[in-house]
């Protein structure tokens, strides 16, 4: 009942916490600030995320797996994602991870921030190389929830089609998320596709270069934005050279740049049977 008031209160008054100039970062969150994304979750959850318990964030910060965006000119948390590991569905396929709990305060949409954390968190992911080069990234949107469609497509995401989820597929609370006589969640899975990459990191290389902002509506603005705790400007740069040495080359061997992560599209092929649509990632609108 209390979370239910400050929903309400939340949805009757939302002033921007986003004005025209102020600076944001994206950021790996320390375990000791796990409990803060974990409340701002909490707080916002509008009915399309499950309720995910406390520990499965404090692990995810551990695992550097946790990412939360603040407005730097405010200090206010204003957007928040987390990588899990996958379930298997029901012929035991799995995939590798998925992205979920993505939750933009909703008087901050509208700039696209949830878009662009989506493409940082993937490619900062693969970086680390924690994932099987066979396996892939998915992610759930609610039946009904069109808002983060937009932004799945954007980051490289495509339609894998519709699953239910389950109350013992996952590690959280989805009761109020069943429709009454269901068995489940109704959901649509959406997978990595990561041919994309290559175009993904051009992306992200422009934004630092030539953008480095994003434009929101009219009432607010532009915002500045600096995701460098995720990912060194230095390496994309590395990367893009490195990528276009193989262009110029005709796809030949990339020049060994000492970077951590290959952006070969063959180093990242999925297997095209056998990818797990059934687990726990969900993005919200931003």
């Amino acid at each position: 009942a209390r979370r239910e008031g400050v929903r309400e209160k939340l949805m009757l008054h939302r002033p921007p916490v986003v004005s025209d100039g102020d600076k944001i970062a994206f950021r790996v969150t320390r375990p000791s600030e796990a409990g803060i994304a974990y409340t701002f979750i909490e707080a916002l959850n509008e009915g399309t995320q499950f309720d995910r318990p406390a520990r499965v964030f404090h692990e995810a910060a551990k695992a550097r797996q946790l990412f939360h965006v603040v407005n730097r000119s405010t200090d206010n948390l204003i957007g928040t994602a987390i990588v899990q590991e996958a379930a298997a569905d029901a012929k035991g396929h799995r995939a590798s991870a998925e992205v979920g709990g993505m939750m933009v305060h909703p008087a901050a949409r509208g700039f696209g921030i949830a878009t662009l954390l989506l493409q940082v968190v993937i490619v900062h992911e693969l970086r680390a190389r924690r994932h099987d080069p066979g396996e892939a990234f998915i992610a759930h949107v609610v039946d009904g929830n069109q808002g983060p469609i937009h932004s799945l497509l954007s980051a490289g995401f495509e339609d894998a089609g519709p699953v239910i989820v389950r109350a013992d597929d996952i590690d959280a609370a989805i009761a109020h998320m069943i429709p009454e006589g269901a068995s489940g969640v109704p959901m649509h899975c959406y997978r990595f596709d990561p041919k994309s990459l290559d175009h993904l990191m051009h992306v992200l290389w422009r934004f630092v270069h030539e953008d480095r902002r994003l434009l929101g509506n009219d009432a607010h603005g532009h915002a500045e934005v600096d995701f460098s705790d995720m990912l060194d400007p230095a390496w994309i740069d590395a990367h893009i050279d490195d990528l276009r040495a193989g262009q110029a080359s005709g796809g030949a061997n990339l020049k060994n740049r000492g970077v951590e992560f290959q952006l070969l599209r063959e180093s990242v092929r999925i297997r095209r049977a056998g990818i797990g649509h059934r687990g726990v990632g969900q993005v919200d609108d931003g």
